[in-house]
């Protein structure tokens, strides 16, 4: 799925809230309603130039657009983003609760969307490619020098854990904010209509990202051969492994057909726990990474 259908799936479902019989008697929702044009032609633009498309003349191409239409984004996006700030000032939760929440939902999908798109010109990137290749060949060099040694494949896969997961580490910090962002617009999808079918549709996805991400880092911190600071400072992180995996691999990641609003309330709830709980320790990643080299 494109940036504008991402962004159009949720924006169309929402503004039901706004429109019609429901319409809700605030000057703000209106602006919701019509300040959205400026940010769906960035997105198309964005889907015209994604450099993750065609072959690699074709992406670096495609790159440089995207580039500069990120920036146009930004600006469509800050701008929109006031808006709904404001429409949720206006809004009161109590005499108009599902504008309210659906209000949130688009706040949320907004910052996912330019998340994703920052994500997306970080992968891309030369740098990107280069850092991989590099790490891989460190990977591929360690691994050919335990075979040479007689080293079984399990206790080769205990001693190249730690090239492995500085390898997830290249770019993280952008991957993981997208992964984050994923994750709370998920929830704030599910809050706003908790039934089994929104539960299984948008957790299919919703923790899959973030689980991936924070499990590799507690791979890294809980290798012997990771850095005592960078371990000491991301202690506590290492319990949160079985929860992230239940939501994002896990039994938790669907919910019975079923199951009861209480029941999918409670356990939304539990990602949501869960999400929160990963913030101080991606916040304390990334200043670790921007002052040291892994």
């Amino acid at each position: 799925m494109g940036f504008t259908d991402d962004w159009g799936t949720v924006y169309n479902k929402s503004i039901l809230a706004f429109t019609g019989r429901k319409k809700v008697a605030v000057r703000e929702l209106e602006d919701v309603v019509k300040g959205t044009s400026p940010l769906v032609k960035s997105l198309i633009v964005l889907d015209e130039n994604d450099p993750s498309v065609g072959d690699k003349a074709e992406q670096a191409k495609k790159l440089k657009a995207f580039i500069t239409e990120q920036k146009n984004l930004a600006k469509a996006a800050t701008k929109y983003g006031a808006t709904l700030d404001e429409a949720l000032k206006k809004t009161d939760k109590d005499i108009h609760p599902e504008a309210n929440r659906e209000l949130k939902v688009l706040r949320k999908q907004l910052d996912l969307i330019t998340s994703k798109v920052d994500s997306r010109i970080a992968s891309s990137s030369k740098d990107y490619a280069k850092a991989q290749a590099k790490a891989g060949a460190a990977i591929e060099k360690e691994t050919a020098k335990l075979r040479a040694k007689g080293v079984d494949d399990m206790q080769i896969r205990v001693e190249t854990n730690y090239l492995k997961q500085q390898r997830m580490l290249v770019e993280w910090p952008k991957m993981t904010k997208a992964a984050l962002a994923r994750a709370v617009a998920t929830v704030q999808k599910i809050k706003a209509d908790p039934t089994p079918t929104v539960y299984n549709k948008e957790m299919l996805a919703g923790g899959r990202d973030l689980t991936q991400q924070m499990v590799n880092l507690i791979k890294l911190v809980t290798d012997p051969k990771c850095p005592a600071a960078l371990s000491q400072l991301m202690n506590g992180l290492a319990g949160y492994r079985a929860p992230l995996t239940e939501f994002g691999d896990g039994d938790k990641r669907q919910i019975s057909t079923t199951a009861t609003k209480s029941e999918v309330t409670s356990q939304i709830k539990d990602f949501a726990d869960i999400t929160k709980a990963m913030v101080p320790y991606y916040d304390k990643m990334v200043k670790y990474l921007a002052k040291n080299k892994l």
